[in-house]
Formats: C-alpha cells, structure tokens, sequence
C-alpha cells in the first residue's frame, strides 16, 4: 500500500501545480495611436481569419482591453474617432445645409490608415499589442 501510494505522489504534485492552468481564455490589451498621438476614442475589433465570433471593444485615451478570445488569428480593424464641428448659430446651420454634403459630424482618422487591418495571432493567456496607426492624408 506505502508503496502504491510513492508511486502516485509525483502524479498527485503534478496535478496541484497544473490545476487550472489551460483554463484561461486568451486576452490582450494595448494601446492605439495615430501619427503618433493616442486614439482618443474609437472601437477595436478582432475578426477571425477562419471562423468564430469577432471580439471588440471600445478604445478609450488610446487603451483597450480585450477577454476571453479564442487562440485563432485574427484581422484587427480600428475605428479612431474625431468629433466634427458643431454648427454654433441658426446661420452656420443654415449655410451649412445648402452645401451639397454637409460636412460629417465624426470622422474615422484609422479608415485607410497604415497599419489598420493587419492580422495577428493570438496564442498566449494574456498579450500585450500595440497599434501604431500612421494616417495617409
């Protein structure tokens, strides 16, 4: 019996240390910058290359956080918001309506950016990843 139970012991400690590991769904967090500056507000998503359900999440000061991905790759699409201009009297207003399209009130700064759109691949419980956005206007 003494002997049965030596023999199980380093099954038994390999057990206690590997208990809950694997478990862990991949995250990843990170910051998003455009020419340099931080993405003051705008959305991050990850699609799947292959199959699966896109995971996103709001962009806030340039950080986001992202749990309980799948290990896949992903296409990473970035949305970077500007407000527009608000018409500030009845006379902007107007002046504004009379033009053929009036100008947008948010603008994507990422639409066409390089950098945007790239894949990645998610393999580890937790990442850190970095967008540096360059703008092409």
């Amino acid at each position: 019996m003494r002997s049965s139970v030596k023999s199980l012991l380093p099954f038994l400690v390999l057990g206690l240390f590997t208990c809950g590991c694997g478990n862990t769904a991949p995250s990843v967090s990170g910051t998003v910058t455009i020419d340099g500056k931080p993405v003051p507000t705008g959305s991050i998503s990850f699609v799947p290359i292959s199959s699966g359900a896109t995971v996103g999440s709001p962009i806030e000061n340039g950080n986001y956080q992202i749990s309980k991905l799948e290990v896949s790759t992903y296409r990473v699409i970035i949305m970077a918001f500007q407000e527009g201009q608000f018409a500030e009297s009845s006379a902007d207003l107007e002046a504004a309506a009379g033009r053929p399209t009036p100008p947008p009130m948010f603008r994507d700064l990422a639409a066409g950016a390089e950098g945007n759109e790239v894949e990645v691949e998610i393999r580890e419980s937790k990442q850190v990843l970095n967008f540096p956005l360059t703008s092409r206007d």
